[in-house]
């Protein structure tokens, strides 16, 4: 059952990180389209996400989620 809901607390986070920055980085490409202001933003986003990415798979290595769980 801890399995199931950190999963879906894992899935909320990208959502939660993943969504208002894909809209940040529509509404300045709509804004001014592929400028140097996109490109800095777009580099930020990207570091911020994989950022976010780097702390979930070390908590679920930490929590052992990501290991088979078969018995040995």
């Amino acid at each position: 059952m801890w399995r199931i809901g950190f999963l879906a607390w894992r899935a909320w986070v990208y959502v939660k990180f993943g969504v208002p920055a894909v809209a940040l980085l529509a509404l300045i490409y709509h804004a001014q389209g592929p400028s140097l202001l996109f490109g800095i933003t777009a580099l930020l986003v990207t570091g911020g996400l994989f950022g976010v990415r780097f702390v979930l798979r070390d908590l679920a290595a930490k929590e052992d989620l990501d290991r088979d769980r078969t018995p040995r």
